[in-house]
């Protein structure tokens, strides 16, 4: 998405991020990333294509050791949401789970992702439940009113709707048709 965004000099883009728990029970502390894919699915084997697609789009997946529960990393991307880093924090989040091989469920792991984006008083923040609330309430939502039931899924414009990863040349063709 961001790669299509940088070929639109002419257009503004805001992006929001909202919180969508793909498995809220998976444990606290997170999985095995392997263990949990054997237990939920019997394999690993439906990410074969979301890696073969993301490589074509410079992303590795080089170092994903975790299935993280994602309550705490939802929660420091709306306190970065809310000082206009939600997409650089999240972004941070992605690389340290599927490319340095981070359990991001840690607390202290995302508090120094938080620290190194320079997010103040983000060890305060994610030592409390501050925010907690938000994230379930938005899991609801999305699940239960807009009947999403996978991530990325993407509103555009609000009436516009997909849901996957998709490419740069995807993303391309749907900024062009949106705004010719």
């Amino acid at each position: 998405m961001e790669n299509a965004f940088e070929q639109f000099d002419d257009v503004e883009f805001e992006v929001a991020w909202r919180s969508y728990m793909i498995d809220p029970s998976t444990p606290q502390d997170g999985m095995d990333y392997l263990a949990y894919n054997k237990k939920r699915w019997g394999g690993d084997g439906w990410t074969y294509s979301m890696r073969s697609s993301a490589r074509a789009n410079g992303i590795a997946f080089a170092d994903w050791k975790w299935w993280p529960h994602t309550l705490q990393s939802h929660r420091l991307i709306q306190l970065a949401e809310k000082q206009g880093k939600g997409s650089d924090m999240k972004e941070r989040i992605l690389v340290a789970l599927y490319e340095e091989g981070k359990n991001t469920s840690d607390k202290e792991v995302l508090i120094r992702i938080g620290e190194e984006a320079g997010l103040p008083n983000v060890r305060e923040y994610m030592m409390s439940d501050e925010g907690t609330q938000e994230v379930v309430q938005q899991d609801r939502y999305g699940k239960r009113e807009l009947d999403i039931s996978g991530v990325p899924f993407f509103i555009i414009n609000n009436k516009h709707t997909f849901s996957g990863a998709q490419s740069t040349d995807h993303w391309v063709r749907v900024i062009r048709k949106l705004t010719l």
